[in-house]
């Protein structure tokens, strides 16, 4: 999915009133995406780190059949849980 178009939709989202978190958390932009991401960081960081428990990245996505038990050694979900609950708005959204 990379450079399909994920940020503009998510742009978009919030412009029209989807909560995507405080903007001081926001993936700031980059040269190659000038106009920003929409991107939660702690919910990226929190995805990051569930794909390589799991033994995969973004670009190679694992099988998900273990899911259950490194969140439990983990508690990503509750992690994900509490990010969540931070946002002001509904509704909320997030891209990663």
């Amino acid at each position: 999915m990379h450079r399909s178009g994920k940020s503009a939709v998510a742009r978009i989202l919030g412009r029209l009133g989807v909560d995507l978190g405080p903007e001081e958390r926001l993936m700031p932009p980059k040269p190659d995406n000038p106009e920003g991401f929409f991107e939660n960081l702690d919910l990226s960081h929190i995805n990051d780190e569930l794909l390589a428990a799991l033994g995969g990245r973004w670009d190679d996505p694992p099988p998900t059949d273990r899911w259950e038990a490194v969140d439990a050694e983990h508690g990503y979900a509750s992690q994900a849980r509490q990010i969540l609950g931070e946002f002001d708005g509904a509704p909320l959204g997030f891209k990663d």
